[in-house]
């Protein structure tokens, strides 16, 4: 047989197994879609059911009655179900494994059910987050879109929408309502549109008008590592009149999902977010600046850190008042710690800071250690003490006050002196006040208490013993007229 009688024959029997591929391709393509979801049954930790499967000749997929949900025992019950499903295979690409399996994406009636289960214990189970990664194309549409999601006391609803993106053109979402119910917040967005941008496995979602005041100017998806159990997100908003920024980036280690969010804002009106949001006690101000940070296992929040500052300036909330509140803390290594809290009211004046550290055990709780310094300048008693809920006519005078505490191994130490002018204390008048508090190791000594109110008077001090055997010592001198 010469060589070019069997290149003809090759030739033929190349050609001949091309027809057959393509007459049987329909059946091949419909079985090999059930055998993945067979393997995702076993592998992927979800249950996926397919109805009818259409295939024809070098023409799009089509899957009606698509049915999928993750298997027991996983931190979040995921629900989806879709009336119709059509997507285009990258052949191409799955032979060589050099791009993602599909080119386009269309789902239609798509229904999504996630609702997170507290009493898993189990972390192993995860999402199926590689099934998802099978899932990305050059493009898609999804229409009749209905999102719930549900976590604890918060719930997400999105009614009525649809979403849409291309490499080559930009696409849409859409939303006929969008609710947020949580026990601080509920609130309702109607007909709610915004362009996206996917290039990649990066999805931008922009030019959001949710309600007068609040735009989200973009929110970018990073989805280039999600087979891998990792996601990213940045945030940007202009929210009643100030901008907010956020950056969130999550990934799974040793079955623990560890998050990484940072933020900042500035400029944010608390009048037009009240009006806005539809609070029953007004409120006004202006949250000058904030910055926020959080790393760590929202399981495992004793060895997570996290940090705070924030600035609140003109605070007014029903009838209380603050010209400055500005606080900032940060928890680090089991150790919660107040680098500034600064309450600035008219004439009054309060500046705190401290550490505290997190118990290991819960039966560390009665021996904490602790640390806190204060420094506060009281003009006018009862208006402070209306910031804090308290009735103003139950309080009333001049007060300051000055000292330090510490608590380590049991032992309490500092000191603490307060004077004050014209009191009132729970509707008790009280002319002067002058006080002197020492703790040395389990002793409280009271060096000075001189009270006076008219020609009455209270002078005392002692020594009480902080432990089970409540020894005290001390002298009184008092006289009282009336």
């Amino acid at each position: 047989m010469g060589p070019r009688r069997t290149l003809v024959i090759l030739a033929a029997a190349f050609l001949g197994a091309a027809i057959l591929a393509l007459c049987f391709a329909p059946i091949l393509i419909a079985s090999g879609l059930r055998w993945w979801a067979q393997r995702a049954t076993a592998r992927e930790g979800v249950t996926l059911n397919l109805g009818e499967i259409d295939a024809p000749l070098l023409r799009p997929v089509v899957v009606t009655n698509l049915h999928a949900v993750t298997a027991p025992g996983a931190p979040f019950r995921v629900e989806c179900t879709a009336a119709r499903l059509e997507f285009d295979l990258n052949l191409y690409g799955i032979l060589t494994g050099s791009r993602r399996s599909l080119r386009a994406l269309t789902i239609e009636g798509l229904n999504l059910d996630i609702r997170r289960d507290l009493k898993v214990t189990d972390s192993a189970r995860r999402i199926p987050w590689s099934f998802l990664e099978n899932l990305l194309a050059d493009s898609f549409k999804f229409s009749g879109l209905q999102v719930h999601v549900e976590s604890g006391g918060t719930t997400f609803d999105l009614n009525g929408g649809g979403l849409s993106g291309s490499e080559m053109e930009t696409g849409v979402l859409t939303a006929r309502q969008i609710s947020v119910a949580a026990p601080w917040f509920r609130k309702d967005f109607a007909n709610v549109r915004g362009a996206t941008s996917w290039q990649e496995t990066r999805l931008a979602i922009g030019a959001i008008n949710l309600m007068r005041g609040l735009d989200v100017d973009n929110i970018i998806i990073d989805l280039s590592h999600i087979g891998r159990s990792q996601i990213g997100m940045e945030l940007s908003v202009d929210a009643f009149g100030g901008k907010l920024r956020a950056r969130v980036a999550s990934d799974d280690r040793a079955n623990v999902r560890t998050w990484d969010i940072a933020g900042s804002g500035s400029g944010v009106s608390l009048a037009q977010m009240s009006d806005a949001l539809d609070w029953s006690n007004r409120a006004s101000g202006t949250l000058h600046g904030t910055k926020f940070t959080f790393r760590g296992a929202t399981t495992d929040l004793r060895n997570a850190t996290a940090s705070i500052w924030a600035e609140v300036t003109g605070l007014t909330w029903r009838d209380r008042t603050a010209d400055t509140v500005m606080i900032g803390a940060s928890v680090y290594n089991r150790e919660v710690q107040v680098e500034h809290l600064y309450i600035k009211q008219r004439s009054n004046e309060l500046n705190f800071n401290g550490e505290f550290a997190w118990p290991e055990k819960s039966a560390d709780w009665i021996k904490p250690a602790f640390h806190g310094d204060i420094l506060a300048s009281i003009h006018d008693l009862g208006d402070f003490a209306r910031l804090f809920g308290q009735t103003p006519a139950d309080f009333g005078g001049k007060l300051s006050a000055k000292g330090h505490v510490s608590a380590e191994g049991g032992k309490l130490g500092g000191q603490l002196s307060v004077t004050g002018n014209s009191l009132v204390v729970l509707r008790s008048e009280i002319d002067s006040l002058d006080l002197n508090l020492e703790l040395k190791e389990s002793k409280l000594a009271v060096t000075r208490l001189d009270l006076r109110r008219d020609e009455d008077f209270l002078r005392a001090e002692g020594t009480f013993a902080l432990n089970d055997r409540g020894l005290w010592t001390g002298s009184l001198q008092t006289s009282v007229g009336d």
